[in-house]
């Protein structure tokens, strides 16, 4: 994020955000839950396993979505979020975010 942040200070020309596509249902959630416990402390291990069996992982396409928009999102229209930390489904890219 300190590296997005200084980029966004010294390339006034560029706009550049840090993302947090929250907890996504991935293979690597799935290796994380069935290979992983092992080489993790087991209360994180347990975390990842309740992610998937209280269904809070999210489809990939949620995420994406919002990056997607913000990517093709007019420069003028995102440039005063340049330099800043958010998570997809942050209200200051509501407008990018995929409506059910």
């Amino acid at each position: 994020n300190m590296i997005i942040e200084c980029a966004a200070a010294e390339e006034d020309a560029v706009t550049l955000l840090s993302l947090h596509p929250g907890v996504v249902r991935t293979d690597m959630q799935t290796a994380i839950r069935e290979t992983a416990g092992g080489a993790m402390k087991p209360e994180e291990h347990a975390l990842f396993k309740a992610f998937h069996e209280n269904d809070q992982l999210l489809p990939p396409d949620v995420p994406a979505a919002v990056f997607a928009n913000v990517a093709l999102a007019p420069s003028d229209a995102i440039h005063g979020l340049s330099g800043k930390f958010f998570a997809f489904n942050a209200s200051e890219l509501s407008a990018y975010q995929k409506q059910a």
